[in-house]
C-alpha cells in the first residue's frame, strides 16, 4: 500500500503506448474526504508527452498535477477525469492549457477504478483549434498492438475482458479489425495499404505512418477515420512491433465539405457583389452628375440674372439641395468604403442620450418641415440616460434610418420614433429604438437585400430608383460592429418599421436621484404615446399630474382646479396641435390665469423661429422632444420661485446684448471668409487667425476671457489644429479651458477620435451645416440668443 491507495497493474503499458505520436498519460484521481476530486497523480506517460511541454515522462510519473505545475488541476478538465475514473465515460474537447501554453485536444476514458487515462495532441494551428473546436466525435476508436513476426494483434484499447486478439492477416480479410471497410473504397487497395508486408516496407526507414480511408463505426454508420501506425521495437533494423491507433476524422473532413462550400458561395457572392458594384457605379455617375448639372446650371443662371433678386434667390435655394445631395452621395461612398476595407473603428465616450437624440431632432428638422409630416417621439423605462459608447457612429445609424423614413413618406405623413430600455445587466444597458412610418414600404423581394451594399429599391410610384443604396449597408455594418441587431419589417403601401437593439455601458455616476413632490403637471399633448412617455418621467420625479389631448380640455381643467387648494404648479403644453397650437393656448391661460403657472413649451420640430412669438405668449421655458428625466430635472429646481425665474431671464437678456466672440483658424481664405460669415450671421464677433500657430499667439496674447470660443481646422501649415489645441490647453492662465470646437473636413471615426484626445470639445465637419452650428453654441452657450435675424436660411 503506498500514500496514493491501490494502483493498477501497469507492468508492459510501455511497450504499447511509448512509441505512439501523440501524448498518452495515465493518471490516479485523489479525493478529498467528501469525495471529491481536487488533483491527480500520473503514474504512466510515454515519451510523446516532451512534445507538449518542456518536461520529460521521468517529470511526471509518481508526481502530482500540483507539485508539476504549481496549480492545482483546471476544475473543467478534472470532471471529465474523475467521470471516466469511477463513472467509466469517455470524453473528447479541445482547449488551451495554460500550464504548457498550447492549444490541446484531450481524449479522456476510463482505464481501472478510480483511474483514467488520456490522450493529449497539441494543435499548434489556432486557425485549425477555432475550426475543430466544434467537432465532439473526433477521437480514438481503437488501438492496437501487432507483433509482425507472429502475425498476431492484440486489442488494448478499449480495453477489458472480450478484447480482440488473433491473427492480423485474417483479421484484415475477413473484417479488418472492428469494423468493415466501407463500400466507397477500393477494398482491395485499403487492405494492400495495411497488410503486414506493406506496414513492414513503409516502416523500414520511418517511425510513422497513416492512412486514410472510409470504414463503418461501432455504431453502424460509414466515417472517415485515420490509422497511423508507429514502431514500438525493431529486429535486425525491421519494425517487429507496432501499435495501430485508429481515429475518427469525420467531423474534421466535414469541416472541410461545409469549409469549401462555404468558400464557393463566397466566390459567387463576390462576384454578385461586384457586378453589384459595376451597376452601382453605373448609376451613381449618373447620380452624382445630376446635382453637379444643377449646381453648374443655378450658378449660371444666377449670373445672368442677378438684378433679379426672385431669380437668384430661387438658384440658390436649387444650389443648397443639390449640394445637400451630393454631399450625401459622396459621405455614403467613401464611408462603405472605409467599412469595407476594414476600417470602421468604435470610438467610445461618454454622453446623454437625451443630447443625442436632440441633436438628430435638430438634424431632421428641416427636412420633416418642408414635407409637412408629423414627427412624434415616445419614451418607455429609460431608466439609464447617461451611456457609454460611439455616439456619433449610433447617431449616424439612427440618421440614416430616420432620413430614409422622411424620404419615403409622403407630405404630410407621419413617423413615429420610440426608445426604450429592454434589458440592464453587469453595467450594461440595451436600449431598443423603433422607427415607424406610414410610407411607401418596400417589396418582399427587396426585404432580403435590405442590407447590402449597392442595392437600392425602385420606386414604382416615381418611377425611378432613390436613395444612394449604402445607408443601411452602413447602419447594419455599424450596429453589428456596436454588438446590436437590427431588424425590419414592411410592406408595400402601408410602411416599414425598423428595430434596433443596441447595448451600451452605463456611466457609474448615474443621473440625479432628486424628485419633486410637491409638484402637480398638467400635460398637453395629442399624441398619446407621447402623453405616455412623459407621464413615466413625471411619475419617476414623483410629480402629479394629469395629461389631455386637448387644448380645450386644458382651458377646462384649468378652470376647475386653479382657484382651488390644489392648483396646478407646471404646465408642459406640445407646440403643434390641432385646433389649438401650443403658443395660442399659451396666450389663452395668460389672459384666464395670469403669469403664475410656469408653461413649458416642447416640440420635436425647430422652434427658433417662433421662439421670440413664444415668449411674448408667456412661454417659460422651451424643450425639445423626447422628454428625457434629465431635462425636466434641469427645469424643475426653477419652479418653487418665480422671482428666481424673472431675475434668470433679466440676467439673460442683460447679456444678449454682449456678443460672443471667437477666434477663428482657418488657413484657407475662402473657408475661413464662408464660416466668418456664417459665424457672423448667428451674432458673433469673429477674429481669424491663418494657422495653428497665429491662433496659439493670438490667444496667448489676448486678455483672460477676451474670447468665448475658438473654432478650430484641424490641417493648416506650420502647425495644424490638434497641435495648436493642445498648446492652448496647457498654457498657463485660467481660461485655457475654453471650447474649442474642431472645424474640418476630416470627418470619419478617428478624426473625431483625435480632436477630443487634443482636447477638443466638439466636432463640426465641412461642409458647415448652418443647423449644426447654432444647436453647438446654444449648448455651450445657453444664455445668449443664437438665433439669426434671419431664420429661413
Amino acid at each position: 500500500m503506498n500514500q496514493y491507495g491501490p494502483l493498477p497493474d501497469i507492468s508492459g503499458i510501455d511497450r504499447y503506448f511509448n512509441n505512439i505520436p501523440d501524448a498518452y498519460f495515465l493518471m490516479k484521481i485523489l479525493l478529498d474526504e467528501n469525495g471529491d476530486p481536487y488533483d491527480f497523480v500520473y503514474l504512466y506517460t510515454n515519451e510523446a508527452i516532451h512534445s507538449i511541454s518542456t518536461l520529460y515522462k521521468e517529470d511526471f510519473i509518481g508526481r502530482r498535477f500540483s507539485e508539476i505545475f504549481g496549480v492545482m488541476p483546471p476544475k473543467k478538465w478534472l470532471k471529465p477525469y474523475y467521470s471516466s475514473a469511477f463513472h467509466g465515460t469517455r470524453d473528447s474537447w479541445k482547449d488551451y492549457s495554460d500550464e504548457i501554453q498550447e492549444y490541446v485536444e484531450i481524449t479522456c476514458f476510463p482505464f481501472e477504478e478510480g483511474c483514467a487515462a488520456c490522450f493529449v495532441k497539441k494543435i499548434t494551428d489556432k486557425t485549425l483549434y477555432e475550426r475543430t473546436i466544434i467537432s465532439s466525435r473526433l477521437s480514438y476508436r481503437e488501438i492496437y498492438f501487432i507483433d509482425l513476426r507472429r502475425d498476431h494483434y492484440q486489442m488494448i484499447f478499449p480495453s477489458g475482458e472480450g478484447s480482440e486478439k488473433g491473427s492480423y492477416s485474417e483479421a484484415i480479410n475477413q473484417h479488418f479489425l472492428s469494423g468493415q471497410i466501407a463500400a466507397t473504397n477500393d477494398v482491395d487497395e485499403v487492405k494492400a495499404s495495411l497488410s503486414l508486408d506493406n506496414i513492414r516496407k513503409s516502416l523500414k526507414d520511418k517511425d510513422y505512418i497513416e492512412f486514410k480511408y472510409q470504414r463503418r463505426s461501432p455504431e453502424g454508420k460509414s466515417e472517415w477515420c485515420l490509422t497511423g501506425i508507429s514502431v514500438c521495437e525493431r529486429a535486425d533494423g525491421e519494425a517487429a512491433t507496432v501499435s495501430m491507433a485508429i481515429r475518427s476524422i469525420e467531423d474534421l473532413i466535414a469541416a472541410d465539405e461545409r469549409q469549401q462550400k462555404v468558400l464557393t458561395a463566397a466566390l459567387e457572392e463576390a462576384r454578385r457583389a461586384n457586378s453589384a458594384k459595376s451597376d452601382f457605379l453605373s448609376s451613381m455617375s449618373h447620380d452624382m452628375r445630376t446635382p453637379l448639372n444643377v449646381i453648374t446650371g443655378m450658378a449660371t443662371l444666377a449670373r445672368i440674372h442677378n438684378d433679379d433678386h426672385s431669380v437668384v434667390n430661387d438658384c440658390l435655394d436649387k444650389i443648397d439641395v443639390s449640394s445637400k445631395h451630393l454631399l450625401s452621395l459622396v459621405n455614403g461612398v467613401l464611408d462603405m468604403a472605409k467599412i469595407e476595407n476594414g476600417d470602421i473603428e468604435l470610438d467610445d465616450s461618454a454622453f446623454s442620450l437625451s443630447d443625442m437624440m436632440e441633436d438628430i431632432v435638430l438634424m431632421t428638422q428641416s427636412m420633416i418641415s418642408s414635407k409637412h409630416q408629423v414627427l412624434n417621439f415616445s419614451l418607455k423605462n429609460p431608466e439609464h440616460e447617461n451611456v457609454i459608447g460611439d455616439d456619433n457612429r449610433l447617431t449616424q445609424a439612427l440618421l440614416n434610418i430616420l432620413t430614409n423614413a422622411i424620404k419615403y413618406t409622403d407630405r404630410h405623413g407621419r413617423i413615429q420614433v420610440e426608445i426604450s430600455e429592454r434589458a440592464f445587466e453587469d453595467h450594461t444597458a440595451t436600449y431598443r429604438f423603433i422607427i415607424r412610418d406610414n410610407g411607401c414600404g418596400m417589396s418582399e423581394e427587396f426585404l432580403s437585400h435590405a442590407f447590402e451594399a449597392f442595392t437600392r429599391e425602385v420606386d414604382i410610384r416615381l418611377n425611378k430608383v432613390a436613395g444612394t443604396g449604402l445607408g443601411l449597408a452602413i447602419t447594419k455594418k455599424i450596429i453589428d460592429k456596436m454588438g446590436g441587431v437590427i431588424h425590419v419589417n414592411s410592406t408595400v403601401g402601408v410602411g416599414t418599421e425598423f428595430i434596433v437593439d443596441v447595448p451600451l455601458l452605463v456611466q457609474k455616476d448615474g443621473q440625479s436621484e432628486m424628485t419633486f413632490p410637491d409638484e402637480r403637471v398638467l400635460i398637453v399633448d395629442d399624441y398619446i404615446p407621447c402623453i405616455d412617455s412623459i407621464c413615466s418621467v413625471v411619475e419617476a420625479l414623483e410629480s402629479n399630474h394629469m395629461a389631455v389631448s386637448t387644448g380645450a380640455e386644458a382651458l377646462s381643467l384649468l378652470e376647475e382646479t386653479q382657484n382651488s387648494t390644489n392648483p396646478f404648479t407646471v404646465a408642459i403644453i406640445d407646440y403643434i396641435m390641432p385646433d389649438m397650437d401650443g403658443i395660442t393656448l399659451t396666450k389663452e391661460i395668460r389672459k384666464r390665469f395670469g403669469k403664475s403657472l410656469p408653461i413649458i413649451m416642447i416640440s420635436a420640430y425647430d422652434y427658433s423661429m417662433v421662439k421670440k412669438e413664444a415668449s411674448k405668449a408667456g412661454i417659460d421655458f422651451f424643450c425639445t422632444k423626447p422628454i428625457f428625466r434629465s431635462k425636466l430635472l434641469r427645469i424643475f429646481p426653477y419652479l418653487r420661485n418665480q422671482d428666481e425665474i424673472n431675475e434668470d431671464y433679466k440676467a439673460l437678456e442683460r447679456r444678449k446684448h454682449k456678443k460672443l466672440k471667437a477666434l477663428l483658424a482657418e488657413d484657407n481664405l475662402l473657408n475661413a471668409a464662408i464660416a466668418k460669415n456664417l459665424l457672423e450671421y448667428l451674432g458673433l464677433e469673429v477674429e481669424t487667425a491663418e494657422d495653428g500657430k497665429d491662433a496659439l499667439d493670438t490667444f496667448r496674447h489676448s486678455a483672460p476671457y477676451e474670447y468665448d470660443c475658438i473654432f478650430m481646422d484641424v490641417q493648416m501649415p506650420v502647425m495644424n489644429g490638434l497641435a495648436a489645441a493642445k498648446a492652448i490647453r496647457v498654457l498657463d492662465r485660467e481660461d485655457a479651458n475654453i471650447p474649442i470646437f474642431a472645424m474640418t473636413a476630416n470627418v470619419f471615426t478617428e478624426d473625431v477620435r483625435q480632436t477630443r484626445e487634443a482636447g477638443m470639445q466638439e466636432h463640426i465637419g465641412k461642409p458647415i451645416n448652418i443647423s449644426q452650428l447654432q444647436h453647438v453654441l446654444e449648448r455651450y452657450f445657453p444664455d445668449y440668443d443664437i438665433i439669426p435675424e434671419n431664420p429661413h436660411i
